[in-house]
């Protein structure tokens, strides 16, 4: 994430301020593909309790076959006009149709879902391929 960031400075591409949120939106992406791809923890732990049974279940997967195995392939091209940087896991994906919309106000105040919230958010254009598996960011020079 760092080294992208600094590329995108080293291209002109945005300001301060939007190469922070780029690097937000590539961390909550990171996150997103080690926990709930590669690891197969639902977000939904997190509204458990006190969220210790989602942070026990990270660590106990992180040293578990076939957990531990899986990898996160990161692919970015960064050109003066826009940065595009897809984040794919080696988990089974998801249906992004079944994610509760995290702009809805009843949807606000839960854990989960604010990283999708961010990325949305920060990004010019998302996209995900049909497994769930991937996700490709999209940030445009601003003129």
């Amino acid at each position: 994430a760092h080294r992208l960031r600094g590329s995108m400075i080293e291209m002109g591409l945005c300001d301060e301020l939007q190469r922070h949120r780029l690097y937000i939106a590539l961390t909550e992406a990171l996150r997103n593909a080690m926990y709930h791809g590669n690891l197969e923890v639902a977000s939904e732990l997190r509204r458990r309790g006190n969220g210790t049974h989602y942070l026990d279940l990270i660590e106990e997967r992180r040293w578990q076959p076939p957990y531990k195995d899986r990898r996160i392939h990161i692919d970015a091209t960064i050109t003066g006009a826009k940065a595009m940087v897809r984040v794919r896991d080696e988990g089974p994906g998801f249906d992004l149709s079944v994610v509760p919309d995290p702009t809805d106000p009843v949807n606000l105040d839960k854990p989960d879902g604010r990283g999708l919230l961010l990325i949305r958010t920060f990004m010019d254009d998302v996209r995900f391929n049909d497994t769930g598996n991937e996700i490709t960011l999209i940030k445009r020079r601003e003129l």
